[in-house]
Order: C-alpha cells, then structure tokens, then sequence
C-alpha cells in the first residue's frame, strides 16, 4: 500500500528496516491520482528542473499524477533506517528519462547509489516486455558528487522470452544474474562487476558506464593498429556528417514505385525495399533534396527493437530513395582520407556494435541512440590503410552481392492482381 496511514495502521514503522527488497508495480497506465497520496510523498509533489549545475527543487504544488514505482522509491528509502540498504527493480525509463532527474536529486539526499545492475530484456518476458534494471542503495548522509559505483550487466536470466529455461539441445539457458551474485562480495577480482564513476548524474542506465566494453573496443584497435575515434571527433574534424531521415505517412505508401527505405529494410549492410511502401515521384522530389543521398552514405538504425546500429550502404543504384527518420545518414568528406566502406568496416565490427548497444537507452520497449550516437567509440578510419586485407575483402563482397541483387530484382516484377 502506497497510503501511509494503512500502513501506520498495520504497525509499519518508518525508519526501522535494515533491508528493503522489492520489485514495485510500474507503468504510467496504472498512474496513483488520489491527492491525499500524492500529498503525503515528496515525489508526489511537481518539481523545479535546475539551472545548469543546480539540483532540482520541490515545489508547492501536487501533482495529478505519478507512476507507482517513483512513490514507492520513496516509500522504501523512509522505511528504511540510517545504514539501511535497499535493492529495487525499476523500468530503465526511471534510469535514463531526462524528466526524471528530481527522482536521483531525492535518493541523493538520503543516501548513496550503490550498485547498478543491467538487466536483459528477457527478465520479465513473456509477461512482460518492459526493460528494467536494478538499484542497490544505502540510506545515511547524502551523496558526494561525483559519485562511484558498481556496475554488472546481465545478458542472460535463465529463461528465453518465452520462459523456456531450457535450450532446442536441452542445455540449460545461460543466467548471468547467478554469477553477478556470486562476485558481488570481491568486485575488485570480478570479471562481471566493475567500478565506475557515474558522468552524468541524471543518466544511470547500468551498461552505459560498463568499462568492459570499453576495454573490448580498446583491443580491436590494438589488433588493428589503430588508436580509437569517436563520431564526434570525426564531425568535428569536417570528416563526416550525420543527419535524420523523414517520415513521408502512411498515405504515400504505395503511389509510385520510387523506394522508401525503412528500418526493416537493413539487411547484411544493404538495403532491400518493399514494394508496398514504395512512393510517388513527387514525395520523392520533396525529399530529395533535403536527404541528398549519393553513393557512399552509410544508413545507421537508431530507433526501434532490435536493429538499432546495423547499417547498410548506398550504391549507385539505391540512391533513388527516400530514407525514414528512425535511420541516420552518415556521410563520408570526399577528402576525408578514408573510405566509407572503411568507416562501415569499423561500425560493424562486434566490438563496435556492442558498444552502440551500451549507448542505446531503453524506454518502456522500443530503444533509441538519440544523441549518443555521437559517443560511438570505434578504431579510426583515418588508419584504415593498415587493416589489412579484410576491409577490402569486406567492401568487395558487399559490392558484388549488391550488383547480383540488383540483377535478380529485374526479373521480380509484381503484376496486381
């Protein structure tokens, strides 16, 4: 119960536990407005966001609504004693959404964040596909800025999204959250946990800070002989650009014979089209202009469910397009000093693409890079000439698979019935 007078009424003491476990109910749609509630919490209460630097201020006023896991946040940190610790299943929304930064300033100033575990989409499936992640905290004298603490990331539950535990082989199904368990008393020696200084005091999600992955795009640059680069160094170098794509509605789809690409048409670094949502030249003279596609441009995904960071490249041939605005458009500087197929090289590699995943912020179900996309550390295209053979054996069967597809597709006319 969120009413603190039910719970005075059954005994409960605030302030008197040592260990608050709990996975509270969440989701907007189950939202507590009964104003008496509201009142009684904190979190119930609308809160001032800061001037830069500053921390947020509660306000006078109750809010007509509040998601059930940010009251009962507060209701356990009061529950609990000075020194008390509490373990609590929050959605990743709680961890990442801009709006929630007055959720962190409060659990600041009754204690310290812990440890941050990433759970993996699974956890909950098939009951529920909501992400979440795991908050251990310790109430007693507020948070020093900036703070340090643990981070795991659980890749497996024990379970698929469809709960079987058991694997076609009859193997069990991997559960990483029995290891994180088993190191947490020795993070020092733990190849799961490590720690971490939290940048940005109001961005939480756990894999963000995982420096494991850091570490493993470090060794693909030594393989390579390359030092490491980031998107944002490249734009700011005049090397590359990046810009969004557009939505044309569903109303278009079908009106001519000019392709729209969609995130679901990023296949094996191409991009195939439906002819379904194929559009008119008119929509496409609207847009061409403004995406000026050529050949070279990279598609990045960036919204969606489980392609975000696969990418593909334009050919001579596909650049009669219209791209959607859940893909970005990277371009390569024709004096850049490397190729865009080098650049897609190193985007593509595992190492890479796991670090876009530990960028990429979860909310409710559907994910998204927003502006991280800037933050992609990848070894620097700028030294492509000394990767060796593979970057060149990459970009020649992307070439020669495209060329075959474009071949095939002129004996794939469809005739309405």
């Amino acid at each position: 119960s969120l009413s603190l007078s039910e719970l005075t009424r059954l005994g409960v003491e605030l302030g008197t536990f040592d260990l608050v476990l709990t996975n509270p109910p969440f989701g907007s749609k189950i939202g507590i407005t009964d104003h008496s509630v509201l009142s009684s919490f904190d979190l119930g209460h609308v809160w001032e966001k800061p001037t830069r630097g500053q921390p947020w201020l509660k306000g006078g006023l109750v809010r007509s609504s509040q998601d059930p896991q940010v009251l009962f946040i507060e209701l356990c940190v009061k529950l609990l004693r000075v020194g008390g610790r509490l373990g609590i299943v929050l959605p990743e929304g709680v961890f990442g959404n801009t709006g929630s930064g007055y959720i962190w300033d409060f659990l600041r100033s009754f204690g310290t964040i812990d440890a941050l575990i990433d759970c993996p989409r699974t956890t909950f499936q098939p009951g529920t596909d909501t992400k979440t992640n795991i908050m251990f905290f310790t109430r007693g004298s507020s948070a020093v800025l900036p703070e340090t603490c643990q981070i795991a990331v659980a890749y497996t539950c024990g379970h698929d999204k469809r709960g079987r535990s058991l694997k076609a082989d009859g193997r069990p199904v991997e559960d990483d959250f029995l290891r994180i368990a088993s190191e947490w008393n020795n993070p020092q020696e733990s190849s799961v946990w490590s720690s971490s200084e939290i940048s940005d005091r109001y961005y939480l999600v756990p894999r963000y800070y995982d420096k494991r992955l850091a570490d493993e795009v470090e060794q693909d640059a030594r393989r390579l002989n390359s030092p490491i680069t980031s998107l944002a160094e490249l734009i700011s170098s005049g090397l590359i650009s990046i810009r969004k794509g557009h939505e044309v509605g569903s109303e278009a789809y079908g009106t001519g014979d000019v392709p729209f690409i969609r995130t679901s048409d990023i296949h094996n670094f191409e991009v195939s089209h439906d002819p379904t949502n194929c559009i008119s030249e008119d929509i496409y003279e609207r847009y061409r202009h403004q995406q000026k596609l050529k050949a070279g441009d990279i598609l990045m995904v960036v919204d969606g469910r489980y392609k975000i960071g696969r990418c593909a490249i334009l050919h001579e041939w596909t650049t009669r397009s219209v791209i959607q605005s859940h893909l970005r458009l990277i371009s390569v500087d024709d004096n850049a000093g490397f190729s865009p197929m080098a650049l897609l090289y190193g985007l593509s590699l595992p190492s890479v693409q796991r670090e876009i995943r530990r960028l990429v912020f979860i909310q409710s179900t559907l994910g998204g890079l927003g502006s991280r996309i800037k933050e992609i550390r990848l070894p620097d295209p700028r030294f492509s000439d000394g990767w060796g053979e593979g970057v060149d054996k990459f970009g020649e069967a992307i070439v020669a698979r495209s060329q075959q597809g474009r071949f095939l597709q002129s004996f794939g006319t469809e005739v309405e019935l």
